[in-house]
């Protein structure tokens, strides 16, 4: 015997399905992460990541010339949209700011930005999906 159950949002389309074998024990499919929240905690860490390599140098040192270079940009392009920002708005300013001891604002704009880029990619794809399947 088969029963699908919503799950806990109420939502029909993710369904848990309870299967009972003819012995009686019932046995349910563990519930699937939602895309968008693996993507979120994903562009959590990376951004977690290029904050630690950019600004506190662990776990590698990276140089000006690879920072700029189109691979560590992309590797890198949390922080480097936090820095290009705040370069904008430096420039918006008319002067710099003097951010040098409060790096945690870099740690959680990069991880923002992070999360951001994440979430961004999940809607592409689901997006671009939908224009194929059409």
């Amino acid at each position: 015997m088969r029963a699908s159950l919503p799950n806990a949002l109420g939502n029909a389309a993710d369904c848990v399905t309870v299967t009972e074998p003819s012995n009686g024990i019932s046995v349910e499919r563990p519930p699937r992460p939602h895309p968008g929240s693996v993507a979120a905690g994903a562009g959590l860490l990376w951004g977690a990541f290029c904050y630690s390599v950019l600004w506190e140098g662990t776990p590698v040192e990276v140089d000006r010339a690879f920072v700029e270079s189109v691979g560590g940009t992309l590797i890198l392009l949390p922080a480097r949209i936090v820095l290009w920002a705040i370069h904008a708005l430096e420039v918006v300013a008319g002067r710099t700011f003097q951010l040098a001891g409060s790096t945690w604002i870099f740690a959680v704009a990069t991880c923002a930005v992070g999360l951001a880029l994440g979430v961004l990619a999940v809607l592409a794809v689901r997006g671009a999906l939908v224009l194929v399947r059409h």
